[in-house]
């Protein structure tokens, strides 16, 4: 069976691969590190994606991002805002909800980013797919 036929059966959805954690996964310019931490913590989700005031996509921030920002000698203050310390990447991947799966994996393939925002035909956030997440997804329907 090809690997499409797979995704075409069981996760042709991208619901069904998509992690939806809820508010705690937006964070706002004014949010504090420390705010961020305790957001991505509380979902246990690696990645937050900071919003601007009318709830679009403006940054993703993930783990890597923070200790990427450790690594290069910034003191991350707990107290800090988003907004002054600037992490995460403004060049992040996305797709919109009613996206295939196989546009999931091109749109994968295409950016190498390990994360992809989910937007709404509005363009705001509703949720994240992991590469992790949707490499699972299609182990657990192997036969092998």
């Amino acid at each position: 069976m090809k690997l499409e036929e797979f995704l075409i059966k069981d996760i042709s959805e991208i619901e069904n691969i998509m992690i939806r954690p809820g508010e705690d996964f937006f964070v706002k310019d004014q949010d504090k590190i420390k705010e961020m931490v305790d957001k991505a913590l509380r979902v246990d989700f690696h990645a937050v994606v900071q919003t601007n005031e009318e709830g679009k996509s403006q940054r993703l921030i993930s783990s890597s991002d923070v200790l990427k920002a450790i690594r290069a000698g910034n003191k991350l203050q707990l107290d800090a805002t988003l907004e002054d310390t600037k992490i995460g990447t403004k060049e992040f991947a996305k797709v919109r909800d009613d996206a295939t799966i196989n546009e999931v994996v091109k749109e994968f393939k295409k950016s190498r980013h390990s994360y992809l925002i989910v937007e709404s035909d509005q363009g705001k956030p509703v949720g994240l797919i992991s590469r992790d997440k949707l490499i699972q997804a299609i182990d657990d329907l192997s036969p092998i």
